[in-house]
């Protein structure tokens, strides 16, 4: 009995110093956190994300790794706190929690999907974004979410829009590629390049030469140049090529943007960059082990054209 007191009392304590002012005594009760039992943690853990300070509550998410928190005992830990108000309408721990959730392995429990399904409606717009993007992770795709996704793909914030849009590439609704063309022609940036992507994969064999060509010029962009590459490694022809090797030369280049780029020529018929990506596979330096891959990937679908 004592020492279920015990625990009861260090945990309300926890509670109590949560939102200290002081950053030196926030410091000090993260690190009596990492001191505390495997079985006490997911209870404080939970408790401490309902501070009212940024700085702890990254603190403890940058700890829950998915290796933490796939645990049975931390799944039931949060379960118990969605029957507690003192959680729950703390939106801060609505937001955070939520992005635990994206990291436990595996389908979660109905009451956790139920909990992210309710925090679709939540007032706060964080909330709603992180039960968004747990949705995505969940492959949610019943009729209602489908209808959310469409309204939100032409959402006022940026960041459910690009979710939005991501989560048309998934579904594919039949709807898709209209929503796709309308926000095509008023986005720019990071959005349009997430709208041509998904135009890629859902276009059609013989309608999508004219977005690849859109594609293209991303190559060289360092800020999209590896999603783009991996989109013209699946869906690209020969055009593509003299970009992609121009990227697989570029000493300036990260080395697994090079690699990939060398490995998406190969793959669209380039004996230079199969020769380039040979010679990255052989290397010292730079990534040989994502050479290797992408080499045997080729090989293997060479022995499949030919049997």
């Amino acid at each position: 009995m004592t020492q279920i007191t015990t625990k009861a009392d260090e945990l309300t304590r926890f509670y109590q110093e949560a939102s200290e002012r002081s950053l030196s005594k926030r410091r000090l009760l993260f690190e009596q956190f990492l001191d505390l039992s495997p079985e006490t943690q997911p209870m404080a853990a939970n408790i401490l994300l309902t501070s009212a300070y940024k700085d702890m509550r990254e603190a403890v998410l940058e700890y829950c790794t998915s290796d933490v928190v796939s645990s049975d005992l931390w799944q039931s830990c949060i379960e118990t706190c969605l029957d507690d108000a003192k959680f729950t309408q703390n939106m801060m721990w609505c937001q955070c929690v939520l992005v635990l959730m994206q990291r436990i392995e595996g389908e979660l429990s109905d009451k956790l999907s139920h909990f992210c399904r309710q925090m679709l409606d939540a007032s706060d717009v964080d909330v709603r974004y992180q039960a968004f993007c747990l949705a995505e992770l969940a492959c949610t795709n019943d009729a209602d979410y489908v209808s959310r996704v469409r309204v939100w793909a032409e959402d006022s914030d940026e960041d459910f829009r690009i979710v939005a849009i991501q989560a048309i590439a998934r579904l594919q609704p039949e709807w898709g590629m209209e929503v796709l063309e309308r926000r095509a022609s008023v986005s720019f940036g990071v959005e349009a390049f997430h709208i041509l992507l998904t135009q890629i994969r859902l276009s059609s064999a013989e309608n999508r030469e004219r977005f690849i060509g859109k594609l293209i010029p991303y190559v060289g962009d360092e800020r999209f140049s590896f999603a783009a590459i991996q989109t013209l490694s699946e869906y690209g022809d020969e055009s593509a090529v003299p970009a992609l090797l121009k990227v697989a030369k570029s000493f300036l280049t990260e080395p697994t943007v090079r690699v990939a780029a060398a490995g998406a020529a190969a793959k669209l018929g380039s004996e230079k960059g199969r020769k380039i990506l040979l010679k990255f596979a052989t290397s010292g330096h730079g990534n040989p082990k994502y050479a290797e891959q992408l080499l045997d990937a080729l090989d293997g679908k060479a022995e499949k054209s030919i049997k």
